[in-house]
């Protein structure tokens, strides 16, 4: 393989270091675990949602996905994309409560 690459004037292109994006030395307080790290749900819909935030890449810039999910069925009840990330989780959560009625 190495050479063949030589050959054909071709450089092997090493992988990218891991580089982590969260900054936890913040000084704001956590939210409370209240699943206490159970994720599974088996009595019925709307009772436990999870949620996470994360960003993509697009021709005009990043932008942030925030989606919600619904244990029980593993149904996204809401998301919401946005080109700032705000520090009180966005639309994603309200449009979810209202169309959903979480227990």
């Amino acid at each position: 393989m190495a050479r063949s690459l030589r050959r054909q004037d071709l450089r092997a292109k090493g992988a990218k270091r891991f580089k982590a994006t969260t900054g936890s030395n913040h000084g704001r307080p956590e939210a409370e675990d209240a699943l206490a790290q159970e994720f599974t749900a088996q009595k019925g819909r709307n009772r436990k949602w999870v949620g996470g935030i994360t960003y993509l890449s697009t021709g005009e810039g990043w932008v942030y996905l925030a989606v919600i999910l619904d244990l029980y069925s593993r149904q996204a009840v809401g998301c919401a994309v946005s080109v700032q990330r705000t520090s009180d989780g966005g639309v994603a959560p309200r449009s979810a409560h209202r169309r959903h009625r979480p227990y």
